[in-house]
């Protein structure tokens, strides 16, 4: 998948129209996220790889906690989590408690 295609898709959600209506705080997130996802992308380099893979892994942590729970709670506490959790959504993801130490993975760098 091109990074063009991964921003677009949650482009594609964040700008509907029903969505922005129904959602307008967790749009106007997603988009800042979708922005800094391409600013990181532009400006990698080797100097930066890791840091760089870290903030876009926390970033589409953030997007998956958001759309998972958009309809379950308040737009603003589904950001919060989005904001306070991402750092652990993978190593949840994969089955880690949080007070277990997981391995040493670039899965883990949003961290």
């Amino acid at each position: 998948m091109h990074h063009s295609d991964y921003v677009g898709h949650f482009k594609t959600i964040c700008e509907d129209a029903h969505f922005q209506e129904k959602y307008p705080k967790i749009s106007k997130r997603m988009k800042e996220i979708c922005t800094s996802i391409q600013t990181i992308i532009r400006e990698i380099a080797e100097q930066n790889a890791f840091w760089s893979i870290g903030k876009l892994q926390g970033y589409d942590a953030q997007l998956q906690i958001i759309l998972e729970l958009k309809d379950e709670l308040a737009e603003e506490k589904v950001l919060e989590i989005a904001d306070d959790g991402y750092g652990t959504f993978a190593k949840e993801q994969f089955g880690y408690k949080l007070n277990e130490k997981a391995p040493v993975s670039l899965y883990m760098l949003a961290q």
